[in-house]
């Protein structure tokens, strides 16, 4: 799904650019020092507790960053405790069960919500 979701973005007119990153641990030591990321997509698969670490040290150093998981949905919020599907539940999602016809629209759609999420922390209107 990464490089997917990467060559999705990069074909888009709303994105700038996407970089797929596979080593999350890697990651999480780029993000203690400088990002310049305005949105992250992350694959909720596999390795959670690295990625959940990696969501965190974001949040802390740049909070106006947005998230979009990327994963099956319903079974992931299934599967997180109480505390984190309270936290979780309300990402931006992009739902991998979604037909391979609809990939584009989806990542289209994620892309616009961000936008409007990093607007909306600024204090800027998306209307024009």
């Amino acid at each position: 799904m990464g490089k997917l979701a990467e060559n999705g973005i990069k074909i888009s007119r709303i994105a700038r650019d996407a970089i797929y990153n596979r080593d999350v641990k890697q990651a999480i030591i780029d993000a203690q020092k400088k990002i310049e990321y305005d949105a992250v997509y992350i694959d909720v698969g596999k390795d959670w507790d690295s990625k959940k670490e990696f969501i965190r040290v974001i949040r802390s150093r740049y909070p106006v960053v947005p998230f979009v998981l990327m994963g099956a949905r319903s079974a992931f919020i299934d599967s997180l405790n109480e505390n984190d599907r309270e936290i979780y539940s309300g990402y931006y999602f992009l739902d991998v069960n979604t037909p391979l016809i609809g990939v584009r629209a989806n990542i289209e759609d994620t892309l616009r919500q961000v936008e409007w999420d990093i607007r909306t922390r600024y204090g800027e209107t998306t209307e024009k």
